[in-house]
This record gives structure tokens, sequence and C-alpha cells, in this order.
């Protein structure tokens, strides 16, 4: 069995990577990074919105309804590269992996884009990076 990703696949890896360099706090990647607690408030309240902006939540959405119209392999690598990096894609999936995707298939075609819009939105802002933010980049090593 083959495990290795086309080219394809590959070549998005560094643009999640560099995206995330720009974005996380300084420091992020070093090791012993520590965020003191009014740091890591802060960065709960602003990770979400910085995921919608960069077109993180929501990706596998077609382009059309507010996503990025990433392949399901190129959500694969992107969660790789969230994972490996320790940072959070957002505490609340429902809305794009649930709600959207039965809006996409089942809504009227008049209602599809205002409504899963919407919905991608509220991901940004309706959740913070970590549900409880005491148990947020602490645990990070």
């Amino acid at each position: 069995m083959d495990l290795t990703y086309p080219a394809e696949a590959e070549s998005f890896r560094p643009k999640i990577r560099a995206w995330l360099e720009e974005n996380l706090p300084d420091g992020w990647f070093e090791p012993g990074f520590h965020q003191s607690e009014t740091e890591r408030k802060e960065f709960n309240r602003t990770w979400p919105e910085k995921l919608f902006a960069g077109g993180w939540i929501c990706a596998g959405w077609p382009v059309e309804y507010g996503g990025k119209g990433l392949s399901l392999l190129e959500q694969v690598v992107l969660n790789e590269e969230f994972a490996s990096a320790g940072a959070p894609m957002r505490a609340d999936f429902f809305g794009d992996t649930l709600v959207g995707p039965t809006i996409l298939q089942w809504a009227p075609r008049s209602r599809r884009r205002s409504s899963s819009r919407a919905s991608c939105r509220e991901r940004s802002r309706g959740a913070r990076a970590f549900p409880n933010p005491t148990r947020a980049v602490t645990s990070r090593v």
C-alpha cells in the first residue's frame, strides 16, 4: 500500500505552513513557547476571525459559498499541518462539517449562498480557539 500523497497535495503543504507562521503568535514554533493568561485570552478571542479571514474555516466548501473549494485530500493536508503546528482549527466545527453541507445539499438554491456564508462567518465569530481558555496553549510542548 502506497501512503504517499500526490505532488499537488504536497505542494499545498508549504502554503498552509507559511500562513500559520505568519498568523500564529511570535515564538509559537520555538521550544518552550508559553503565553500568559492575558496573551492566551487575546489569542482565543482573535484566532477564529484570523482563520475565517484566511479562508480556513469552511475551507472544503465551494468557493461560491464562502469556502476555498479544497479537495478532500487538501483538507487532510490542511488538518495535518494544523496538527503538526499545534494550531487549533476552532472549538466548534459543527457549522462547517454538519450544518453547512446539509444546507448546501438540501436548501433551495436561492437560500444556499446567504445561509452558508452566514453559517461560515458565525464559525469565526461564535467560537473561540479553545472552549476553555485556561486549557489553551499551556498544554502545548
